[in-house]
């Protein structure tokens, strides 16, 4: 006689009800283990994750994937200087500069990469690797005010890269070409009352130095007209690195 047998299936921790039509008891038997589940030939392979469905909100990627969009992810952290090299695995390197690049645009700090944090790294990373031709010959101050980045470019080749945090709408830092004409290795400002280690100064008293508010309070404030560093030993790298007379582009 036939009967309906219900086998309770484990998939992913949630256990689903399967109504099964078989044709006697050895037959119920042989469909599943002693444990109740199918077996693991039977089961269901996971889907594999791709970029479309992190963008449609259907997965993220997180610490321990692999594979293309991987790579993909990798490859557009590059462009925006948070990532040196991909391995294809979604390593901790891989994820502290997700966590970096979530901090620096306003983005819950996860480490993970659903839809939101992946639109947002394609929007910003959208001009690819490609750095503005007033950045590729000769030694260049390379500022990038979209992806809040500060570049040390020598020949198109950027051998200093740094978080950049710049002027509120009221004190905005100026674009376009200019020189670093001074150089203080331990300046104060007496306007502001705040310290100004390793600054350059490019346009008037608009400066790029390191500034410990930016490194205690990251992109909660904004600066005076100037360019903040947060990164001590990298600020003090580019500041031995720059001759006067060295290039300065900033754009957006």
């Amino acid at each position: 006689a036939t009967r309906l047998t219900t086998v309770g299936v484990s998939i992913a921790g949630v256990v689903a009800g399967m109504v099964l039509l078989v044709a006697g008891p050895a037959a119920a038997s042989s469909s599943v283990n002693s444990g109740g589940a199918l077996p693991a030939s039977a089961q269901p392979a996971q889907k594999a994750k791709t970029v479309g469905a992190v963008l449609a909100g259907e997965t993220v990627l997180r610490l321990g994937d692999t594979g293309l969009p991987v790579q993909y992810l990798q490859q557009r952290l590059g462009f925006v200087g948070m990532l040196a090299r991909g391995s294809g695995s979604y390593d901790a390197a891989t994820e502290r500069s997700v966590m970096r690049f979530q901090e620096k645009f306003g983005l819950n700090i996860t480490g993970r990469v659903n839809r939101y944090t992946l639109e947002k790294l394609l929007d910003i990373s959208a001009r690819g690797p490609v750095l503005p031709v007033e950045c590729t010959t000769g030694t260049v101050i390379c500022i990038d005010k979209t992806q809040r980045i500060i570049r040390l470019v020598t020949d198109g080749t950027t051998t200093v890269a740094l978080d950049a945090r710049f002027g509120s709408f009221l004190t905005e830092t100026r674009e376009g070409t200019f020189e670093i004409y001074d150089k203080q290795a331990d300046d104060f400002s007496t306007l502001f009352g705040v310290p100004m280690r390793y600054s350059m100064y490019f346009s008037g008293g608009q400066a790029i130095h390191y500034s410990p508010y930016f490194d205690r309070d990251g992109y909660s404030g904004a600066s005076a007209g100037c360019v903040n560093t947060r990164d001590l030993a990298g600020t003090e790298a580019m500041f031995a690195a720059v001759p006067l007379g060295t290039s300065v582009f900033i754009y957006s």
